[in-house]
């Protein structure tokens, strides 16, 4: 604090209703300041992404891309929050060796490479095995244990429901169709933890069957969740309730031919040449649809 006073001459009372409103339109050109990349922007969460084969061309392209940021943000007095600022670069864990830039410069300053990122609550790792992810759900459902302890006496089947779905299942939900792609081994850590949580909510023994406590409460595994998210996503493309970067994401057998055939509205199951390539939205939501009776659809 000082008593020494000095006038602003531009800025938004914090606090106010429209400082998030006036704050989305004052930043609102800040993608057309680069031609090079994708600049996405969620709320006061932005983040830039390109691609790129060749490390040196990469570094090239950051700096471009950068400079013309730092010059946007000169340009509309506004400054970065660099220690909330990194990069990261995701890549195949075969090219693990390849020399990468460790920093980027932004004006005067430096902004430095992470391993993991977290974007819109996800963390992505850079070789997107997504175990940093699962390990950040499993430390978030871990702490509720001792909470369950004290008070499962009391509670009841549609208690123990509220709070399973309340406090529990919305975590393990959220992001689940991108982290869920992860390996089997990877998901069955979370699976593990749910399993437990209800066997202390339930105050059931520690080798009490899993499959009768899911089925007398109804409550999905964690391989189930997964699928209903991805029939879900399939339901609403289906209904045109997705973005329209997602139109042309799946193609039915009609949208090829007018023939009247009994898989007329089924989707084209992509070929797929790789394990990592049969572990995406498009490949298994489309083997998962195909294989539901035409009445569920």
């Amino acid at each position: 604090m000082t008593k020494y006073g000095k006038d602003i001459t531009c800025g938004v009372p914090q606090g106010s209703v429209l400082g998030p409103l006036l704050f989305l339109i004052y930043i609102n050109d800040l993608p057309n300041c680069s031609p090079l990349g994708n600049i996405r922007i969620f709320a006061d969460d932005t983040a830039i992404f390109f691609e790129c084969n060749d490390p040196n061309q990469l570094a090239h392209i950051t700096e471009n891309i950068m400079n013309n940021i730092s010059e946007w943000f000169k340009a509309n007095k506004l400054t970065l929050n660099l220690d909330k600022s990194n990069f990261c670069i995701f890549r195949s864990i075969k090219n693990k060796n390849k020399p990468i830039p460790e920093s980027i410069k932004f004006g005067d300053k430096q902004i430095y490479r992470v391993s993991h990122i977290k974007y819109l609550g996800v963390y992505l790792d850079e070789h997107l095995s997504f175990s940093y992810r699962i390990n950040e759900v499993c430390k978030s459902l871990r702490k509720y244990f001792p909470v369950f302890y004290n008070f499962r006496r009391y509670l009841n089947n549609a208690h123990i429901k509220a709070i399973y779905y309340s406090m529990i299942y919305s975590k393990i939900k959220y992001g689940i169709l991108t982290y869920g792609l992860t390996t089997a081994t990877n998901l069955n850590k979370v699976q593990i933890i749910q399993n437990k949580l209800l066997k202390v909510i339930t105050n059931q023994k520690y080798r009490t069957p899993t499959n009768d406590l899911h089925n007398s409460l109804e409550i999905l595994k964690v391989k189930d969740i997964l699928t209903q998210e991805i029939l879900s996503f399939v339901h609403n493309f289906t209904h045109n309730k997705l973005p329209i970067i997602f139109n042309n994401y799946f193609r039915k057998f009609n949208d090829i031919h007018d023939r009247n055939t009994h898989n007329r509205n089924n989707f084209i199951i992509s070929r797929s040449k790789t394990v990592l390539g049969s572990k995406t939205i498009k490949y298994i939501g489309t083997v998962t649809w195909n294989a539901l009776d035409q009445n569920i659809k």
